[in-house]
C-alpha cells in the first residue's frame, strides 16, 4: 500500500460537541460533522463523491449525503464494527480514490 500513501490526503476534519441528550439525531450529527469537515478543507458537498464508516452507524450512505446535499454519490463502503481503528475508513478512502485515478489514466 505505500504506492498509495500519496494518493489521497484528508484535507478537512470536522466534528460535533461531545454530549449526552443533545436534542439531535444521529442522522442530524453526522451531517454536521460532514458539513463541518468540508467547510475546514474548503469543499462544497458537490466535491464528495464517496463515503465511509462502520457498520455501527445506524445512518446509511445515502441518507448522509442526502442530509449534507451530496449530489451524486458514487462510492461507499463500511467497515465491521469490531474493527475500530479510524485508520481502516482512511485506508478505505484512499484506495477508493486511488482506484478511480487509475481507471482514469
Amino acid at each position: 500500500m505505500s504506492g498509495l500513501s500519496h494518493k489521497a490526503v484528508i484535507a478537512g476534519i470536522g466534528a460535533t460537541d461531545f454530549s449526552k441528550d443533545s436534542g439531535r439525531s444521529e442522522l442530524r450529527l453526522a451531517a454536521e460533522a460532514v458539513t463541518a469537515a468540508l467547510e475546514d478543507a474548503g469543499l462544497t458537498p458537490a466535491d464528495v463523491d464517496g463515503l465511509t464508516s462502520f457498520t455501527m452507524d445506524t445512518n446509511t450512505e445515502a441518507a448522509v449525503a442526502r442530509s449534507v446535499g451530496i449530489p451524486n454519490l458514487k462510492f461507499f463502503s463500511r467497515l465491521p464494527a469490531w474493527i475500530v481503528d479510524p485508520g481502516g475508513v482512511r485506508r478505505h478512502a484512499r484506495t477508493a480514490v486511488y482506484a478511480r485515478v487509475r481507471r482514469h489514466e
